[in-house]
């Protein structure tokens, strides 16, 4: 996260400024209190579109507090058939950071992997330090990749639903190093399934706890890697 902006631990609609809020799902919601809108503008790429993933206006912040679900309401937009208000509910909130002017928009080839997490959501699943994160990713216990604009995203299905790391994904990064070092390259390895697996990923494979398996394939990739 950038040096120098304000982190705070809830806004409410009377403050003034503009807000980036992370919640523990990736999602990055931008909060604009003095023009009252509120738009989705980093985080995994949905299926479907919601309505905070375009520009809507706000109507109340009910709660966007850190540790809790963040909720509000907007106005309907003119096209919308329903008649009220439309109700707004994310997964918990893990930071709220005052800004200057809108993030850069992340890069739609970031998503393409499959979702992912920022820094301050995987801290917060894993229950560890940032220095402790940077630690796991620099003796490869931890994929982090970094886009051509400087943002650095953590793939999510590193962690499990017990908020642990994917048991044996160390040994297979340790693998796949002998054949090359560019993180996208393990990234892209790593979720995508193929016919010998019978249609599984090798993250899907180490979550199996079958770590011997996803050992021996990562040496056969990594082994068709080497110049």
């Amino acid at each position: 996260m950038a040096q120098g902006l304000a982190q705070l631990a809830e806004i409410r609609l009377g403050d003034a400024g503009v807000y980036l809020v992370t919640t523990v799902t990736t999602s990055i919601y931008r909060v604009d209190l003095a023009g009252a809108t509120v738009e989705r503008v980093g985080g995994y790429k949905r299926l479907e579109d919601t309505p905070s993933d375009g520009a809507h206006r706000l109507r109340t912040l009910n709660r966007v507090r850190v540790g809790e679900r963040g909720q509000w309401t907007l106005h309907r937009n003119a096209d919308d058939p329903d008649d009220g208000l439309i109700w707004y509910i994310t997964s918990n909130v893990v930071s709220i950071v005052a800004i200057a002017s809108p993030p850069t928009p992340l890069e739609p080839e970031t998503h393409f992997l499959g979702p992912t997490m920022t820094e301050a959501s995987i801290c917060a699943r894993l229950d560890l330090t940032t220095s402790e994160v940077n630690q796991l990713v620099l003796t490869d216990q931890l994929l982090r990749v970094i886009t051509a604009d400087g943002i650095e995203l953590y793939p999510a299905f590193q962690v499990g639903n017990d908020d642990t790391l994917l048991p044996g994904l160390a040994d297979v990064i340790a693998e796949l190093s002998s054949g090359t070092t560019d993180e996208w390259t393990w990234w892209q390895y790593l979720v995508t399934p193929t016919e010998k697996r019978n249609g599984k990923a090798i993250w899907q494979i180490l979550r199996e706890h079958r770590i011997d398996d996803a050992i021996r394939d990562a040496g056969q990739a990594a082994w068709a890697w080497r110049p």
